[in-house]
């Protein structure tokens, strides 16, 4: 009995520790880039963005850009496959004038 016990405790234990694992799917990247168009004389933009390759979807993004912040306060991110290349789409309030798209120029990690 103390065996069975011993095992069903065990079983419990890895049931829990296993998901985390599929946690591990999320990657985070902080970067430094230039946009094609210029606003304001600036056209750097710098930010951080986690992506969940279990879902294909941005869980978490933050950016400083020329004409504001770009956050998950006021923006929706999507992800879209451009050609072999990860595009990341994130739309604001008034479309298209609150929208900015990024890709990325390494090959597509999805």
């Amino acid at each position: 009995m103390r065996l069975f016990r011993t095992l069903l405790a065990v079983s419990l234990l890895l049931m829990i520790l296993v998901p985390a694992s599929a946690w591990a799917d999320s990657t985070t990247y902080t970067f430094t880039g230039i946009l094609t168009t210029s606003f304001g004389g600036s056209d750097t933009i710098s930010g951080k963005f986690a992506i969940d390759f279990a879902t294909d979807s941005i869980t978490s993004f933050n950016f400083s850009t020329p004409f504001g912040v770009v956050d998950t306060s006021n923006y929706i991110a999507y992800l879209f496959d451009i050609g072999g290349f990860l595009g990341l789409d994130f739309n604001g309030p008034m479309l298209p004038v609150d929208e900015l798209i990024l890709i990325l120029s390494d090959a597509d990690p999805l």
